[in-house]
């Protein structure tokens, strides 16, 4: 509640009702073919610069379809209500995974990531669900196939998440790289590797390679991105120290 209630106050306060930026492309590849019933099959997993933002999309038509008219306001509401569901299912995956304890530690210590508006142009864009999106299979994936036991059920429930979380962002495959990783520390500490490890390991490559076989370059994004290690970190450093950017030793 304080989650949604920080970014809805948030919009209350400097949101606009009319649509921006990449919105208008919303509306101009996505949202009119549908109305005029010549949408595409294939449009719905078209890439949208880097990313294939399926899930955004289908959130955005349910949205237009149950309201019978676009209106980035309530896109905006209905995305800080997926996020603070996000923070309610991670904290109860954490009181879980504590054997049921500090239930109250743990959404104290969360709330601050979720109410604060770190990335605010995400709370006051109707098109950033993908953003929200990604957090949630990806964190799916990981405690799925990451710590389910091989072949049952909320092992193969991982796995569907690692697979659909290609589709809220280009970065979507780096999940299954996050189950890799943790595998191969488990590896390191019981100094043996097991055949079902092998099986988990091997449907996160599966998962990569699909990921990166479906990887989009936009060649006007490339000045966007970091080309040194050092501006990397340049970068890093001043998002770990917001809102303090002119002091980076609040990192």
């Amino acid at each position: 509640l304080t989650a949604l209630g920080a970014k809805l106050w948030v919009i209350q306060v400097y949101a606009s009702a009319v649509p921006f930026w990449d919105q208008w492309d919303e509306a101009r590849l996505f949202i009119k073919p549908w109305l005029e019933g010549r949408l595409a099959w294939g449009a719905w997993f078209a890439a949208y610069n880097e990313h294939r933002i399926f899930f955004t999309r289908l959130l955005d038509i349910l949205v237009l379809w149950l309201n019978r008219q676009w209106d980035p306001l309530l896109q905006m509401v209905v995305n800080a209500i997926l996020h603070s569901s996000c923070a309610c299912a991670l904290a109860c995956a954490l009181w879980a995974f504590l054997g049921r304890k500090h239930g109250g530690r743990i959404c104290f210590m969360l709330m601050p990531f979720f109410a604060l508006p770190f990335a605010a142009e995400n709370i006051l864009h109707g098109f950033q669900s993908q953003m929200y999106f990604l957090g949630i299979f990806a964190v799916a994936a990981i405690l799925g196939l990451g710590f389910g036991a091989p072949g049952r059920g909320w092992w193969w429930g991982g796995l569907i998440a690692a697979f659909l979380s290609i589709f809220t962002m280009a970065s979507g495959f780096l999940a299954a790289a996050a189950v890799i990783g943790l595998i191969g520390l488990r590896v390191l500490k019981a100094r043996r590797v097991t055949r079902l490890q092998l099986v988990t390991a091997a449907c996160c490559l599966a998962v990569i390679g699909l990921g990166l076989a479906l990887n989009v370059s936009v060649a006007a994004h490339d000045k966007l991105k970091a080309d040194s290690p050092l501006m990397f970190w340049a970068m890093l450093k001043d998002c770990l120290a917001w809102p303090f950017g002119d002091h980076s030793v609040m990192l």
